[in-house]
């Protein structure tokens, strides 16, 4: 079992979280809006392909399961931000800065020494052999879908 310890800051998702609380608060004019959607339409390539790959690959059923888990819950919980900017309007304003933001993302990566398919290889493995509760994806959030997992199955 391979246990990767990877930095907060190098998962995007803590930057744009970040940048969503203080659109809320008002410290910044810039909606996240177009990101967090991005963020999303990636996860669903990355659910479908991974999907494809559990096809071809033999993986335990554990293993399915964890990765399956870690999937569904990362998109629903990307998923929430969007409902409280949902009807607000996305500037090329906007779009413009969340490039910015992608640019200075994968330059901090690069001065890490990693790249984005890297440190979320590191991630998928590490949830895949020892699932753990992450500050966004808490321990209840888990049991929660272990729970409506076993309802349905």
């Amino acid at each position: 079992m391979i246990n990767y310890i990877i930095k907060k800051s190098l998962f995007f998702s803590y930057w744009i979280v970040l940048w969503f609380i203080l659109y809320l608060l008002n410290v910044i004019p810039y909606n996240p809006k177009f990101i967090f959607c991005l963020s999303l339409l990636i996860i669903l390539i990355v659910i479908i392909c991974t999907n494809i790959y559990l096809q071809c690959y033999e993986l335990d059923k554990q293993k399915k399961y964890n990765l399956i888990r870690f999937e569904i819950v990362t998109l629903i919980i990307k998923s929430i931000p969007l409902f409280f900017i949902i009807n607000t309007q996305i500037t090329q304003s906007d779009i413009d800065v969340s490039i910015v933001i992608i640019m200075i993302y994968l330059i901090w990566l690069f001065v890490n020494n990693t790249n984005v398919f890297d440190t979320y290889k590191k991630l998928l493995i590490r949830n895949i052999d020892n699932p753990k509760a992450t500050p966004f994806m808490p321990q209840f959030v888990l049991d929660l879908y272990d729970y409506i997992y076993t309802l349905f199955i």
